[in-house]
């Protein structure tokens, strides 16, 4: 039930802030088609610019394409390593105090789907190491637990640094 909870709360937000882009400029016409030619097509795909400058939107918009499949979001931000590790690998009742339940994680959600990473510039690099092998190896294991879940997503990530400004240990995931 909880983690149905959790996936229903990702569909509802990625639903409300399924914005467009609005406006004419010769700029916004050149990210447009920029957009429309990776739409379909099942590379990751890292964008950078300053903050408040579109780059939610522009995941939307690439992953709008993706005929029903899952877009889920985690604002890379909002958690320190040990919670971003929880986040995206889920975790064992056992493994974690004051748990009530076994959790799924991002990546068991967004398999066969979109993962749309919101601000790789702030996550620990300890934890960028973790998830760039898990990214490359297409496999991860829950927190406390010897099962190895396979899986296929397409990573959508976004930054408000250049990727030579980020220095991260995940660029070298989407060059």
């Amino acid at each position: 039930l909880n983690e149905n909870v959790t996936y229903l709360n990702d569909q509802l937000e990625a639903q409300n802030q399924a914005e467009e882009l609005i406006g004419t400029s010769p700029a916004l016409e050149q990210v447009r088609t920029m957009l429309r030619k990776f739409q379909n097509v099942d590379v990751n795909v890292l964008i950078t610019g300053e903050s408040g400058t579109g780059k939610r939107i522009a995941a939307h918009t690439l992953h709008n394409g993706a005929d029903g499949r899952r877009f889920v979001t985690v604002n890379c931000a909002a958690f320190d390593e040990k919670r971003l590790e929880e986040e995206f690998f889920g975790y064992k009742m056992d493994a974690v105090p004051g748990a009530l339940c076994d959790r799924r994680g991002k990546l068991d959600y967004a398999n066969g789907g979109t993962l749309y990473l919101d601000g790789i510039g702030d996550m620990p690099p300890e934890f960028q190491r973790k998830l760039l092998r898990v990214l490359q190896e297409h496999t991860f294991s829950p927190i406390g637990s010897r099962e190895v879940h396979q899986f296929h997503t397409r990573i959508i990530a976004s930054a408000n640094r250049t990727s030579d400004e980020l220095g991260l240990w995940m660029c070298q995931y989407f060059q």
